[in-house]
């Protein structure tokens, strides 16, 4: 090291012995720093200790310096899509490039924003402020450790579960109750824990042991439900069978969620038929590679329709709200549901394409779903009156 130290004070000295010299690719990579850093290039390359070429910098010829996509394509006058701006002398990029310029193409900020959007589980920002402030209200020393956790880790699978079960309780209780379904204290929904833990992409332990750190908090309760049905016996005669999982949501804090006599004695689903008709869990498992159930699944099993993996979800408007929701494998099959149900109820088929652009960009972040919405239902009532209603929301979407 003291000899590197004497080696580099030398050539600082002026006397021209002990520099080390530069090759041409060197010198330029040097110049080009100093352009950027607006210091004199003789000055740097003495304070480092470097001995310049006698070639100019000028000829020297251009050798790459690693810089971000964002320098390249400003620099080249190229867009993300690839194509080349008008009066740019560039035509090709070399070789060296074509992997940076093909990872330009691809929308990169919007891929990152969907990937964001779509992993967390919420339908809007709204719902998970509302569940932190009811947890955070909720007495008892498990949910004030439930707040704790969520407020650390707000995408951990905790997190995700306690959105997504407080998610299906406010749709359920809006189907149920309508307009009065702000005044309920508790919903009480079944559904197979294994269709959740195949909906989240997580195992089936981790998901019960969440739901006990869940459970602690008392703002949610689970219980098994029990049915007479001939699966599993040899003599087709009927014995007790576990059908569903019964979850019990409180909606309002201050009290501990609990079932009564009434939710163990209604039948909340045939379990003779919907084996069957292959609507049951174990048929969705033996799918999963290749179907995993979508939310809107989730709600029809909630709401005491079971559905199998080879069923279609029925899709409404409505069902916009839940782009923002919705996971990866799943986002992509609902727009192409919602956009031939939006092109078939405005009299547009040809334009299918155009819906789904626009649904896309609900879930960009660029378009509202309450505002899109909004604008469907305010054209819907007056389709029949219309020489092209799908020309009337386009009108009112760029006004």
């Amino acid at each position: 090291m003291e000899k590197s130290k004497q080696y580099i004070q030398k050539g600082e000295n002026g006397a021209g012995e002990g520099l080390l010299p530069l090759t041409s690719s060197g010198q330029h990579f040097l110049a080009e720093y100093a352009k950027r850093k607006g210091r004199d290039l003789e000055e740097l390359a003495r304070s480092l200790g470097l001995a310049l070429s006698g070639e100019p910098v000028e000829q020297v010829p251009p050798k790459l310096v690693q810089r971000s996509n964002k320098d390249h394509l400003s620099e080249r006058g190229v867009s993300c899509s690839g194509s080349t701006s008008v009066g740019s002398s560039f035509q090709k990029p070399p070789s060296s490039l074509n992997k940076t310029f093909a990872r330009a193409r691809r929308p990169i900020a919007a891929a990152n924003v969907v990937r964001d959007s779509l992993n967390v589980l919420l339908a809007d920002e709204r719902l998970a402020r509302w569940v932190q402030r009811l947890v955070h209200r909720q007495p008892g020393p498990g949910a004030s450790g439930l707040a704790g956790h969520i407020d650390r880790n707000p995408q951990s699978t905790v997190a995700r579960l306690l959105l997504l079960l407080y998610r299906l309780a406010i749709d359920v209780a809006k189907e149920r109750y309508g307009a009065a379904a702000h005044k309920v204290g508790q919903v009480v929904y079944p559904i197979p824990l294994e269709l959740i833990a195949l909906h989240m992409g997580v195992h089936y332990v981790t998901l019960w042991r969440n739901m006990q750190l869940i459970e602690a908090s008392g703002l949610i309760a689970i219980a098994p439900w029990y049915t007479r049905s001939t699966a599993g016996t040899a003599d087709g005669k009927k014995a007790r069978r576990r059908a569903l999982t019964l979850v019990a949501v409180r909606l309002k804090p201050g009290r501990v969620a609990r079932f009564y006599h009434d939710d163990f004695v209604y039948l909340w689903r045939n379990l003779d038929g919907d084996r069957a008709e292959g609507r049951t869990a174990w048929a969705w498992r033996k799918q999963k590679r290749f179907h995993r159930p979508s939310y809107a699944v989730l709600l029809s099993w909630a709401l005491g329709e079971p559905l199998g993996p080879t069923e279609a979800v029925a899709v409404t408007i409505h069902d916009i709200y839940h782009l923002r929701g919705a996971l990866p494998h799943e986002v992509a099959p609902l727009i192409t549901a919602l956009a031939g149900h939006l092109a078939a109820r405005l009299r547009d088929t040809h334009s299918r394409s155009w819906y789904a652009k626009l649904l896309w960009r609900v879930v960009y972040g660029e378009l509202s779903p309450e505002q899109l919405v909004a604008l469907i239902e305010g054209v819907l009532p007056n389709v029949q009156y219309l020489r092209r209603p799908g020309a009337v929301l386009a009108a009112r979407l760029s006004a």
